[in-house]
């Protein structure tokens, strides 16, 4: 008989299964009431939550408990609970934990399955079960062992890929990686059970090199449980230091301490992180405590202290002379873009998720969210519709004290082509869109872009013009349509309109190109202060140019005023209120006094 193969209750009796850390009675004579006394001493200590005395589940970090399944949730408390501090027996359990177990069993031996629901309540079982020892029938606790051996043993092979789903790339790397360390850790006094350790260690490194830009960033359609994935990581890194001779590779690290800052970057004032799943959750002291100890350094440290309350930081100290990292980041790998004005808990912040053709934007200023959700874009062009032909690709990216800005381009149906610009203004809180549609011959355009509303978010119109406030607890926001004429009297090439969950931009002209702008004021300080915006006159040669060769306009909130300048046609030098430009793109601050502009972006093309 292979003295290496079987479950653990049939090869425990093998002279091999057991190390010298097992108690003798147990390697001589199968004395079970040893190991349950030795397990009762031992076992409990070793779990992530006992090393860093957590009061709450580690296994629900970066999770909304309430988006679980209450079955899930609960079997995850009650094991956790139980293991913190067992009782003598759980023979009288009123709560119905041994039956939650026998459930559990039953589900490994009818097939299991890579769920995270299942992920978490494998998890919840492998930190019970050294808790368990002498507390339950022997057999009865064999029979989950091995319950685990075959779920650790089946998920081996698995590879984590960024076309799964993001619960599945979660669950993933709970069962292949975490799962294998958790067991090494509980049980090392078992041969095969502590040669786990190595597996988890290799798995752990495929995550992070598959699901991270090595710059620790996400993968887009990963991003939704970037928290609760890098949570696995933190849980990891915490089970590999208490497993002698067992070392953590320096690649991971460095991927594992990129993935962290990102985490604090991509973090909101509410505390839980832009473009987020509803499955996801927000940081905790105890989360936040582990990540900064074992992924975080001084830059995190002052990053996620800005942002977080100080209730949430535990332990956490941030020092004065502490200096938070970059604030934003983007990767076209990744389809992920993040930006944010400054390091503040006031401050607007902005995340793109372009790894799909449903763009997907997250919009807070500070804890109140403004924007969520897919933006949904219509382009008709001679009564045909007109779809994407291919992904977002990235055209420009700029970040400077000034500005963040991303320009993206997809192709169209027809030889058309969308560009979107997206700024975000760091000193004067002002958020800019501007699609871009370039076609091959004229014709009559129609394009509508619809930006969806965070929940509890409505627009009001002014009743004049068609200005629109958006409105939400302690935000005051205004969008101007820039192209479209101020006054409603005046003649209509689309509209602005609002419903109860979105605000819709729509543009219609004739023409071989067209520009569909929309500014969106995010300064609650300026909403009641005067607001106008016009169309300029682009001249080229003393020539008067059409909006489909080059477009500008002037937008002013109180005594502030802003110029915006694309160049729909090849580049030329062209003049604007005074000013002569050759780029494609050029944003800055009007100064009416002199006539003079300061340049907040140039794009040369």
């Amino acid at each position: 008989m292979d003295e290496t193969s079987g479950e653990p209750s049939t090869r425990a009796r093998r002279s091999n299964f057991w190390r010298t850390a097992a108690p003798r009675g147990v390697t001589r004579d199968e004395d079970w009431h040893t190991w349950n006394d030795h397990l009762s001493k031992n076992g409990s200590k070793r779990s992530v939550g006992t090393v860093l005395k957590c009061k709450k589940p580690p296994l629900l970090w970066g999770l909304n408990p309430e988006a679980l399944p209450e079955d899930t949730a609960t079997l995850v408390t009650r094991c956790y609970r139980f293991a913190r501090k067992p009782p003598r027996s759980l023979l009288g359990d009123s709560g119905g934990l041994l039956e939650m177990l026998a459930d559990w069993r039953d589900e490994v031996e009818d097939g299991g399955g890579a769920s995270l629901e299942f992920a978490l309540e494998t998890l919840a079982v492998c930190e019970l079960l050294p808790a368990l020892a002498g507390r339950v029938a022997s057999q009865f606790w064999w029979e989950l062992l091995d319950g685990l051996w075959h779920v650790v043993t089946s998920t081996a092979d698995s590879a984590p890929s960024l076309d799964a789903p993001p619960q599945r790339s979660l669950a993933q790397q709970m069962l292949a990686a975490e799962l294998p360390l958790a067991m090494a850790c509980g049980l090392p006094e078992m041969k095969p059970i502590h040669e786990l350790r190595a597996a988890g260690l290799e798995r752990v490194a495929d995550g992070l090199e598959e699901l991270l830009n090595g710059d620790g960033l996400p993968h887009g359609g990963q991003a939704g449980l970037f928290l609760p994935l890098a949570a696995c990581w933190t849980r990891c890194r915490v089970l590999s230091k208490q497993l002698p001779k067992t070392k953590w590779p320096a690649e991971a690290q460095a991927e594992y301490e990129l993935a962290i800052q990102q985490c604090v970057r991509l973090t909101g004032a509410d505390s839980r992180m832009l473009v987020a799943d509803p499955l996801a959750g927000a940081w905790t002291p105890e989360f936040v405590e582990a990540a900064m100890a074992y992924g975080g350094d001084e830059s995190d440290v002052a990053g996620i202290a800005a942002v977080l309350p100080k209730k949430l930081l535990g332990s956490v100290e941030e020092k004065e002379e502490y200096e938070p990292p970059e604030t934003s980041d983007r990767c076209e790998w990744s389809g992920l873009a993040v930006m944010r004005t400054h390091w503040s808990r006031s401050a607007p912040a902005l995340a793109l998720d372009f790894s799909s053709h449903a763009l997907r934007l997250d919009c807070r200023v500070g804890s109140t969210p403004l924007f969520a959700g897919a933006l949904k874009t219509e382009v008709v062009f001679d009564g045909k519709p007109v779809v994407p032909e291919s992904d977002w690709d990235e055209v420009c990216w700029f970040s400077d004290e000034d500005v963040d800005y991303l320009e993206l381009t997809i192709v169209l149906s027809g030889g058309m082509r969308l560009d979107r610009q997206i700024m975000l203004a760091r000193e004067d809180h002002l958020l800019y869109f501007c699609d871009n549609l370039l076609g091959r011959s004229s014709g009559r355009f129609s394009h509508r872009l619809r930006l969806p509303f965070a929940p509890g978010v409505s627009a009001i119109p002014a009743e004049e013009t068609r200005e629109m406030e958006l409105a939400s607890a302690g935000l005051r926001a205004r969008a101007l349509p820039l192209a479209l004429p101020e006054w409603r009297l005046e003649k209509r090439v689309g509209e602005l309109t609002a419903g109860s969950d979105a605000v819709e931009l729509h543009h219609a002209r004739e023409g071989q190109r067209m520009a569909c702008p929309l500014l969106i004021d995010l300064a609650s300080r300026r909403a009641g202060k005067p607001c106008t915006w016009r169309q300029l006159t682009i001249a080229q040669s003393l020539e008067i140019q059409p909006p489909d060769v080059a477009v500008g306009y002037r937008a002013q909130f109180g005594k502030q005023q802003w110029v915006f300048y694309r160049s729909l046609a090849e580049r030329a030098n062209r003049t604007f209120i005074g000013q002569n430009t050759s780029s494609e793109t050029l944003i800055a601050r009007f100064l009416p006094a002199s006539g003079e502009v300061d340049e907040l972006l140039e794009v040369e093309g």
